[in-house]
């Protein structure tokens, strides 16, 4: 019996453990979706800021940009939808 009230106090009525462990990891990876985000975009930012100071055009900078991303967008977008 008071197995189940400790139970109830982590756990809603009529739910199971496994909803909470699958709620907890959707939070986990919703959360290591954000950080990769923003290690890419300070990683992205940190070449550009790189590339510019030895020399190279930011209009090439960006052109090259637009064409790896599409490059890989593309047959994403395509097989996952």
């Amino acid at each position: 019996r008071e197995e189940r009230e400790l139970s109830n106090i982590y756990y809603e009525e009529g739910s199971n453990s496994n909803e909470h462990y699958y709620s907890r990891r959707r939070r986990r990876v919703k959360v290591m979706k954000v950080v990769v985000c923003t290690v890419v975009v300070a990683g992205m930012t940190i070449l550009y800021k790189i590339s510019v100071d030895q020399g190279m055009s930011l209009r090439v900078l960006i052109a090259y940009r637009y064409i790896f991303w599409s490059t890989l967008l593309c047959p994403l977008a395509f097989f996952l939808e």
